[in-house]
């Protein structure tokens, strides 16, 4: 068989479904496994093929804005990685396995050069039905796994030599890529494909649809999900909201609709329906790469060296972050830098402005505007999608990418070509168009037309108490440019008000509903729009002849529904407002209703809420709110109402380092203690400013009263990529009120904040008022990164700085005494402490120090105890004093202790007066003794010397 461009595709096609099923193991590049995909062996046949039809003038390949942009951005990546192996010290192997991967994107790159200049508009539509068909098998192949083969990447690979370890993920739908974000990714694109064909009016069988839509939903990946959502407006917003496509979504919710229970327990099973800890870890990522390329803003750290970048900075790794780093653009950026980054958006946005000249041609055929339309929601489906998972950069992706984008630009010199010969046509009919299109009049042959827009309400006005038609009601229009208008109801409580010349955004208009003895309520949002057929009247509902409360919720007490409780409003003083009916009485699902009327404008009801029950003690809720509406209907528990005793107390999280309030963090309440409740462990995330709520309930099977005790536990945070921290013993009492009760805030992470003392080392005592500078040279990023500060009292300063991660920071302080040089103590080494507390660092010396000791020994060697040793000094460094007096110890050693001013040395003469048995007066003179000056606080032993024996 000849390998022909089409047959290259159709074969990819096959290798595209294999997935890493297909995975070759392979050696260690750069000190990880390697393995190659059954895709990486079709890159040398394409690129002979490519090769040789353009060298040999079969096809003509221009080198269009989307190469250009490629072939920039493939030179900024060589540069950086270049600087890379340079900075990182990397050996050869290291060196290779970097540069690698930036080999295959250059080699995958070449899929587009084959599809622009090897195939025609047939053949472009033709390759895309092999992909289509692959990845539909692949779905099918899913829905299998899913039923008969859960745990199928580890029945391919458990991760031995040369082969990845992939995540347990039980039935989640992975098919033959092993991993439910990238099986999400490609299914995501054959849809967005498909549905641009619905969007363009072209037609497209259902059960593929359904097929690979119910394959998406089974890899419960949220990241998958987004990125069609993404997709498919982006479908909408380039060629709107057709019928058809509203049609297949709403077959495909009707469709879906018996089995949403099924999915939603599907997908807790793998906590999906929440914010979870795999969510946050995103987090981490993103904030790392922000780093990168704050602090490597042109180049980056290196195409695919950011594993070397995060060793240097001290960074634990997780998930694949010691290969790679989720985050798709900021990747990219971390790689090569904001140059880099702005190369490669140039690149995507090149693709879809290509595209977009498609889509938007009229002359072009329906399934070449589809095609286009596709393959820009293709690509911005996988921009959204990478910020989660790397698939921006995954083999699979990039292919599909470069063939979609390659098949556009195939599509765009057709369709131009088209154009050309179309617009000696177009323009005529257009004038004809008009032409007619003008010669009827709005009114034309209608008896009920008219041309001006005009508001035209009507409605019904209703008693709260029984529903009744209210009569004698005032209703007010008021339009945005002042123009008001009045009606009062009839026996029926209809009302109907019409003004012509109305302005065409109604979004402003109000509406006054004003009963006898009441100011009336104002309705800001009735959604009121102008009308252009006489007799067409909009219905905006049944509403209250005053503000009124239905309020209904649910009496709990102690975890359980309160029945045949007697429920009081009490408004607050200076509020108006009447008690339609009487008290209300729970039911036996504890449901009870209030009917509260205000003459006043609508709003929200502030009062007292009384619960009365015979067996239990009386609660009165201050402070509780009811708000009044203006719709008429069946009320609805709007909540419910916990009474006799409430376990709900609020917090906030903040990161130690930075003392930021941080969203999104796992918060663990572990009852430990106290009283009974129904949750043992409360599980919440933190939201807005850090955050969070822990409600409990008191275990209704105790029979104890409840206030004045409580339950204690222990709080647990358990932030992602980071220990977790617990406060064990934490107090929650029981108490009657509507308050979220306080309990602070609880930190987690790492702070750093370090005291140290300043000394001299020539009298070894704190220096007060000493200036001092920390500059970091390395480790752990600080910012600043130079900490000024002076020396109190007892010679201490403080260095803080907020820190983002953990790990040591190294600096140099530097000693700045007044009229003096300046001291330099390098590399202090202080590391991060999971506590908030200010650690001490220790006592630095500086400065110049004379502490020495003079050693007097018999000639055979023994110590000479109690002698006198005089120091004289006699030239030198001014020091002080320039004489003094000291006595051997029992090691024969007598201390010579001066105040340098400067470094230098001192010279000197020691006398030596020993004891008896010595002659009285016998001394010994040792002259031209130098000592210099030392930076340390120690003391140095100066000199020894001998005397005769008595």
């Amino acid at each position: 068989m000849r390998l022909t461009p089409r047959v290259l595709l159709a074969v990819s096609a096959v290798t595209l479904v294999l997935g890493n099923v297909g995975r070759i193991p392979g050696g260690a590049l750069g000190g990880r496994n390697a393995p190659i995909g059954l895709n990486d062996l079709l890159l040398a046949p394409l690129w002979l093929v490519v090769i040789g039809v353009v060298l040999r003038g079969q096809r003509r390949w221009t080198l269009d804005t989307t190469t250009g942009w490629s072939a920039l951005f493939v030179a900024l990546a060589s540069l950086s990685t270049m600087m890379a192996v340079s900075h990182f010290s990397m050996d050869a192997g290291e060196a290779f396995g970097v540069s690698a991967f930036l080999i295959r994107w250059v080699l995958y790159f070449g899929w587009y050069p084959l599809v622009a200049a090897c195939l025609d508009v047939d053949d472009v539509h033709a390759v895309w039905r092999h992909f289509d068909s692959a990845i539909l098998c692949f779905a099918i192949f899913g829905l299998f796994q899913v039923v008969f083969l859960p745990g199928f990447a580890q029945m391919i690979s458990d991760g031995g030599v040369g082969a990845p370890q992939w995540d347990v993920q039980g039935r989640r739908l992975v098919s033959t890529l092993l991993d439910p974000n990238f099986a999400g990714i490609l299914l995501a694109i054959a849809l967005l494909m498909r549905i641009a064909r619905v969007a363009e009016g072209l037609n497209e069988r259902k059960l593929p649809l359904i097929v690979l839509s119910a394959a998406l939903l089974l890899t419960v990946s949220r990241s998958s999900l987004l990125a069609l959502a993404v997709g498919i407006l982006a479908i909408v917003a380039a060629r709107g909201l057709k019928m058809r496509l509203v049609k297949v979504f709403l077959g495909g919710a009707l469709l879906g609709l018996p089995f949403i229970t099924l999915f939603l327990a599907f997908a807790s099973g793998f906590n999906k329906l929440r914010v979870d800890a795999s969510a946050l870890q995103r987090l981490v990522p993103w904030l790392r790469a922000l780093e990168l390329i704050r602090d490597n803003p042109a180049l980056g750290v290196g195409f695919n060296a950011v594993p070397f970048a995060q060793l240097e900075r001290g960074w634990r790794t997780f998930g694949g972050s010691d290969v790679s780093m989720d985050g798709g653009l900021l990747f990219v950026g971390a790689m090569t830098g904001v140059i880099g980054l702005l190369l490669y958006v140039g690149l995507l946005v090149s693709a879809v402005r290509r595209a977009r000249r498609v889509w938007r041609n009229a002359q072009a055929p329906a399934q070449d505007r589809a095609f286009a339309t596709g393959a820009a929601a293709v690509t911005v489906a996988v921009v959204v999608h990478s910020f989660f998972v790397n698939s921006l950069l995954l083999p699979f992706v990039m292919q599909l990418l470069w063939i979609l984008w390659g098949s556009v630009r195939v599509l765009q010199r057709a369709t131009h070509t088209s154009s050309i010969k179309a617009r000696s046509i177009v323009r005529p009919v257009i004038g004809l168009a008009i032409a007619a299109t003008t010669a009827c009049t709005p009114c034309s042959g209608s008896l009920d037309c008219t041309t001006s827009p005009r508001l035209d309400a009507t409605g019904t006005i209703v008693r709260a108490v029984d529903g009744k038609g209210a009569a004698n009601v005032r209703i007010t229009a008021t339009l945005p440019n002042g123009t008001a208008k009045s009606t009062t109801t009839n026996s029926e409580g209809r009302w109907r008000i019409v003004i012509d010349d109305a302005p065409g955004d109604l979004s402003n208009a109000t509406i006054t509903v004003a009963s006898a003895g009441s100011n009336g309520y104002v309705v800001h949002d009735a959604g009121l729009t102008t009308r252009t057929g006489a007799g067409d009247s909009q219905d905006v509902g049944r509403w209250m002849s005053k503000a009124t409360a239905r309020y209904q919720a649910a009496l709990i007490y102690r975890g359980l529904p309160l029945a045949g409780a007697t429920v009081t409003f009490t408004p607050a003083a200076g509020i108006l407002a009447t008690n339609v009916k009487s008290p209300g009485i729970s039911n036996g699902g504890g449901i009870f209703e209030l009917d509260i009327e205000s003459p006043n404008d609508l709003g929200t009801l502030v009062g007292s809420l009384h619960v009365a029950h015979p067996d239990i003690r009386a609660s009165d809720l201050n402070g509780f709110t009811i708000p009044l509406e203006y719709k008429y209907g069946l009320p609805g528990p709007k909540g419910s109402v916990t009474i006799g005793g409430v376990i709900s107390y609020g917090a906030q999280v903040l990161f130690r380092g930075t003392h930021e309030q941080l969203s999104g963090v796992p918060v663990e309440f572990q009852r430990t203690a106290g009283i009974s409740t129904i949750e043992s462990i409360v599980r919440v995330t933190t939201g807005g400013n850090g955050f969070f709520r822990l409600d409990l309930t008191p275990n209704v099977s105790d029979n104890i009263p409840l206030f004045g005790f409580g339950v204690v536990g222990d709080v647990v945070i358990k932030p992602v990529g980071l220990p977790e921290t617990r406060y064990t013993n934490v107090h929650l009492n029981v108490y009657d009120s509507l308050s979220l009760r306080s309990l602070g805030s609880f930190a987690y992470g790492e702070s750093w904040a370090w005291a140290l003392e300043i000394w001299r080392n020539s009298t070894l005592a704190p220096t007060p008022g000493v200036d001092v500078e920390f500059r970091q040279t390395s480790g752990l990023a600080i910012a600043p990164t130079v900490i000024k500060g002076r020396t109190d009292a007892g010679g201490r300063v403080e260095l803080r700085s907020p820190v983002h991660d953990t790990g040591t920071v190294i600096g140099d302080l530097v000693v700045m005494p007044a009229g003096e040089p300046q001291k330099t103590i390098r590399n202090i080494k202080l590391r991060t402490s999971p506590d908030d507390n200010l650690h001490f660092a220790g006592v630095f010396g500086f400065g110049p120090a004379l502490r020495y000791q003079i050693e007097v020994l018999q000639v055979n060697g023994t110590p000479v105890v109690g002698a006198q040793v005089l120091w004289t000094q006699s030239s030198g460094i001014a020091a002080t004093p320039s004489s003094s007096i000291s006595t051997t110890d029992a090691s024969g050693r007598a201390s010579v202790t001066l105040l340098p001013s400067t470094d230098g040395e001192v010279v000197g003469t020691i006398r030596v007066t020993p004891p008896a048995p010595w002659t009285a007066g016998t001394s010994f003179t040792f002259t031209n003794l130098h000592l210099a000056t030392f930076e340390s606080g120690s003391t140095v032993l100066g000199t020894s010397y001998r005397i005769s024996a008595p």
